[in-house]
């Protein structure tokens, strides 16, 4: 069944990747980033806007995340509160901006192959 409202919002997966503080590892961090939902109209108005206005990672991610889950905290551990400043803390974090468009794009559906 197909019902033409939809939610202005969804929750998909942010992971990224980061160096471990010793031992020569990596860290895989992730988080539910909650995603403003685009219809077409809006997709290609953003695509535009990326190519014309040549937007950042960080710039496309600050308007596509509109919050996160209990799972993104502070040094103590403590849920971070989605608000300007700590999204900007949270997208100053190298990788994470490309990770959050990455996620965005991966949620999106998928045209049928051959089409």
């Amino acid at each position: 069944m197909f019902h033409l409202t939809d939610t202005p919002t969804f929750e998909a997966e942010v992971r990224f990747e980061s160096q471990a503080a010793q031992g020569g590892q990596r860290v895989v961090h992730a988080f539910t980033g909650v995603f403003n939902r685009l219809d077409e109209d809006a997709s290609e108005a953003l695509a535009k806007e990326i190519r014309t206005q040549k937007l950042t990672d960080r710039q496309v991610a600050a308007r596509l995340l509109c919050g996160w889950g209990a799972d993104v905290c502070d040094a103590q551990g403590r849920p971070l509160p989605f608000n300007a400043d700590n999204l900007a803390a949270v997208l100053r974090r190298r990788g994470v901006a490309t990770a959050v468009v990455d996620a965005w794009h991966q949620a999106q559906p998928r045209a049928a192959l051959g089409n």
